[in-house]
């Protein structure tokens, strides 16, 4: 019984608001300052969000400077501490002969003479 008086509330409420197409549009249509005020919160969200890309990658580019910067640096440093071995190599034999015996080369008139290592000293101790 309450669902034939529920049905029939309904038909009754429905033959009563008998709206055409136009009146439900009419009814659902914002006024201008409510789209005025959607339009420029978009716009201002938009902005917002560009800028704070922009923000981010200037920040990301100013590091990067900063790395480079401190490679280059590095990199010129080490060219003129290079350049001042050059000059040296050129310039003075005694750096040559250095460079020479740290590589393991002798001279054409010495002699070389092995040293036993620390286990073969003990062997011979016995």
């Amino acid at each position: 019984m309450s669902r034939v008086a529920t049905t029939s509330l309904v038909t009754d409420i429905k033959s009563t608001v008998d709206l055409t197409y136009d009146q439900v549009i009419s009814s659902l249509q914002m006024p201008v300052y409510v789209w005025i005020a959607m339009i420029l919160l978009a716009a201002t969200g938009l902005c917002y969000s560009i800028n704070l890309h922009t923000r981010n990658e200037l920040n990301n580019a100013k590091l990067e400077y900063q790395r480079v910067t401190q490679e280059y640096q590095q990199i010129e440093m080490e060219n003129a501490h290079l350049v001042r071995q050059l000059d040296l190599i050129d310039k003075d034999p005694r750096t040559v002969e250095t460079l020479a015996r740290e590589a393991g080369m002798i001279a054409a008139d010495e002699t070389v003479v092995f040293l036993p290592t620390n286990q073969n000293k003990s062997d011979l101790r016995k």
